[in-house]
């Protein structure tokens, strides 16, 4: 499979676009995608990808994730992005999320009687919002809540704290949010070549053939990103053997991809 990769928002940040960042796109548009932030880099603007998915309908997806982080309404991870101008910390970054996507996928069920949030809280000095009140806890924070609780319901526990570093984490959590508010950007794909070098749509079947092929999509991009150095939050399809004809094209993101490998990109930019 042969993934070619759309780069709809052209270096401008997605709330920035039109008024409407899905002026450009269809009603629906099945396929895989990449978002994270576009960031000023050496006073160019880059795009730092955080997180590889797939969807048989791109334009909610998209939307869900950018409303989800600005209105603190999502429960999904939060990593802390500090000094996004700096490339060393970037890399740093991206250290701190291919150590909890490790962890993550080794399923680990029970987090009490593991050593997952040991580990995260001790090694990971990025990951600052998760979905259990056990993360916080380990941490020495008394925090009272279950394990639903979203981003907003986790803030407001963390204010009533009341202490230094629960006040701290609440800082960054805001910083994080409105940094995704003003430099969300994201990629996409709706088509592929398949091994028999024929071109066509991602499939909006939810189950079946259509999901495979996105799900295969979404593990040859996350593989891919990491050959320079890009590391994201996304789930992989196990026992998935990449095939040497597997590739992501990204040469139309490639002017504004960051880029830590500390040589030039290859020109087009194919993984």
């Amino acid at each position: 499979m042969k993934v070619t990769f759309q780069n709809p928002l052209q270096g401008n940040p997605f709330h920035l676009v039109n008024n409407n960042p899905f002026n450009y796109l269809k009603n629906k548009i099945s396929g895989v995608y990449v978002y994270g932030l576009l960031l000023d880099i050496n006073n160019e603007k880059k795009f730092i990808p955080i997180n590889v998915g797939e969807s048989s309908d791109i334009k909610t997806r998209i939307l869900k994730h950018y409303n989800g982080v600005v209105n603190r309404t999502t429960n999904k991870e939060l990593f802390n992005v500090v000094n996004p101008s700096n490339l060393n910390e970037i890399g740093k970054l991206y250290s701190s999320i291919h150590f909890y996507d490790s962890l993550q996928s080794k399923k680990i069920k029970n987090f009490k009687q593991s050593p997952f949030f040991i580990k995260i809280n001790t090694l990971n000095k990025h990951l600052i919002y998760f979905q259990s009140p056990d993360f916080y806890r380990f941490k020495g924070i008394k925090f009272n809540g279950n394990a639903d609780l979203n981003i907003l319901n986790t803030t407001i526990q963390l204010r009533n704290c009341g202490c230094v570093l629960s006040q701290q984490l609440v800082n960054n959590i805001d910083n994080v949010c409105d940094l995704y508010k003003n430099n969300f950007y994201f990629i996409f794909s709706e088509k592929f070549i398949n091994d028999k070098n024929i071109e066509n749509f991602f499939s909006p079947n939810i189950n079946g053939n259509g999901n495979m092929e996105r799900k295969i999509a979404e593990t040859i991009t996350k593989h891919s990103l990491q050959k320079i150095q890009i590391e994201t939050t996304s789930p992989i399809l196990e026992n998935y053997e990449i095939k040497n004809i597997d590739s992501i094209n990204l040469s139309n993101i490639q002017q504004n991809l960051i880029n830590l490998t500390g040589e030039p990109f290859t020109n087009p930019l194919i993984l």
